[in-house]
């Protein structure tokens, strides 16, 4: 079978690929935010305009095909839900009954996958810290992939794999640098995150998920 790819520019979420499932494409990821002396930092930015910072639990991942205007292309989008285990800020209301239910641009259906190169893709039993915004689905996390953070082992990761040491005001402090090009994040359903990550998850300088909560509380007491 003849698998027809193709990339469409649809303003900011980037190049948008259809791929057969056996021949994943590598993603490129978001980095940690090492922000400029003297200037608000992304890391400020993004607490002060999240509207939602929660530790969850992906419980469901439901992809659909549909359209984008300017122009027009058919698209897939994934219907998320999360499973709400604690909650730092929720400005509007987002988490009903400790769920909350969000559409992402991307995903997969059948022998088809679509990725861009800032939306996030989720897997069922991804353990995540969200940092979303309120009226911006399909493209609700804050930065993209720098607003979802990982919990692996109990530690604290950025969404490409990048073990946090601490979370300091300027942002998080990487463990250490990456020894090789960042792995794909799974799409086929299959492959666990810890099978694709380039660095390792049970790294013990790793900053605990509750530590990390903790000062995500502390940090938005200061911004408000």
């Amino acid at each position: 079978m003849t698998v027809h790819h193709r990339k469409i520019r649809i303003g900011m979420a980037g190049l948008v690929g259809l791929i057969c499932l056996g021949n994943l494409a590598w993603l490129p990821t978001a980095q940690a935010v090492h922000p400029a002396t003297g200037r608000e930092a992304p890391f400020q930015r993004m607490l002060s305009e999240s509207d939602l910072i929660a530790e969850a639990v992906v419980t469901n991942v439901a992809s659909r095909w549909g359209t984008m205007s300017g122009p027009e292309v058919n698209v897939i989008y994934s219907e998320v839900e999360f499973e709400v285990l604690d909650v730092v800020r929720d400005r509007t209301g987002l988490v009903q009954d400790d769920r909350i239910t969000q559409t992402f641009l991307g995903g997969r259906i059948e022998a088809q996958a679509m990725y861009t190169s800032e939306d996030p893709l989720f897997t069922e039993g991804d353990h995540l810290i969200l940092f979303l915004r309120a009226g911006h689905e399909p493209h609700p996390a804050w930065g993209g992939r720098r607003g979802i953070w990982r919990i692996l082992d109990d530690g604290v990761h950025a969404y490409d794999g990048a073990p946090f040491a601490e979370i300091l005001e300027a942002g998080p402090r990487i463990v250490r640098a990456p020894q090789m090009a960042p792995a794909p994040v799974p799409t086929d359903g299959r492959s666990s995150v810890r099978e694709v990550l380039p660095y390792d998850a049970g790294d013990s300088a790793t900053a605990p998920a509750e530590d990390v909560i903790d000062e995500l509380r502390s940090l938005i007491e200061e911004v408000e």
